[in-house]
């Protein structure tokens, strides 16, 4: 038997540079599609290894990405 195990990490949801305005809007973007892909690709397993968001308290913004991607995982 085959067992087919999506891995993502690091997806540091809600960060921010001063000196690049938005970052946190493409970081939102890359979790969306990285779900999607999972969706895609229909793993029997999927695992979050870390760095979820990148503060210790996330801004509501990066929690509502988090919550849009897992919505798309539940399909």
């Amino acid at each position: 038997m085959t067992l087919r195990i999506a891995h993502i990490a690091d997806t540091h949801l809600g960060y921010r540079a001063s000196y690049l305005p938005g970052r946190d809007k493409h970081f939102a973007q890359s979790w969306i599609a990285a779900c999607q892909q999972i969706v895609d690709a229909q793993p029997d397993l999927i695992i979050h290894a870390g760095d979820l968001f990148h503060h210790p308290h996330p801004t509501w913004g990066a929690v509502a990405s988090f919550i849009s991607g897992v919505r798309l995982l539940q399909t």
